[in-house]
């Protein structure tokens, strides 16, 4: 028994010295700064597609301080924070994929974003391009005047009324206007019609007062297959 007994009034003494040792900082400090690294986090965003210009509304979490939103990894034209659960984003280049949120402790996205590309215009195509082409009389050959080469013509074999020229869509095509490039003698009265048998025709313009130049015909859509020119009278008498 007293062997024991020893041995704990040791380790009462080591423990004892242990707690009385007032050296180093204490285990808890109220006034110490906690430093927590946070992330953001995109919770929702609306609407979930858009094209350049629009305007996207972003909620989540930590997004004070907020460097940088994307959209489909592309960088947002310009972005808000309006608090640190919402920021609203105007969309730049943009692309299809996620909406992400970066601060300086890291990035976040959410998927589900879908990018409407621009419409790239594109010039209307010449459907009367190589096309066959016939006509009442010929000087030479009809075909020149749709061969896509603007210094090559067709033209009258004499300057006589009420002839006519007429190109072959070889389908029928939707079409409301019919672009002339007219050489010095042109026809001062003229129609234009259409058709999709080559039988009955509809006339869907008609001047007797054009003073020359290049023109564009303008007319309500139709389906046609085959474009008449009717020249009705020459300006000049050659």
């Amino acid at each position: 028994m007293r062997k024991i007994l020893q041995v704990s009034m040791v380790l009462c003494l080591i423990m004892a010295s242990s707690c009385q040792k007032k050296d180093g900082a204490n285990p808890y400090d109220p006034s110490t700064p906690i430093t927590v690294s946070v992330v953001p986090k995109v919770v929702s965003f609306a609407p979930a597609t858009g094209k350049t210009g629009d305007v996207v509304e972003i909620t989540g979490t930590n997004f004070t301080g907020a460097t940088a939103v994307t959209f489909g990894n592309k960088p947002a034209a310009s972005f808000k924070i309006n608090s640190n659960t919402s920021i609203t984003a105007v969309i730049g280049a943009g692309s299809t994929g996620t909406v992400s949120v970066t601060n300086t402790k890291g990035t976040k996205a959410l998927t589900g974003f879908t990018y409407i590309a621009p419409v790239v215009p594109v010039e209307d195509p010449n459907l009367a391009l190589n096309k066959p082409a016939t006509a009442s009389t010929s000087f030479n050959d009809p075909g020149l005047s749709v061969d896509g080469n603007i210094g090559t013509r067709w033209s009258l074999a004499a300057a006589t009324e009420n002839e006519w020229y007429m190109v072959d869509l070889l389908s029928i095509k939707k079409i409301n206007r019919v672009d002339i490039k007219w050489e010095g003698a042109y026809a001062s009265d003229y129609a234009l019609q259409v058709s999709t048998d080559k039988i009955n025709f509809t006339t869907v313009y008609s001047t007797s007062t054009f003073a020359g130049g290049d023109v564009s015909n303008r007319f309500t859509g139709v389906d046609a297959r085959y474009v008449k020119i009717l020249l009705r009278k020459g300006a000049l008498p050659y």
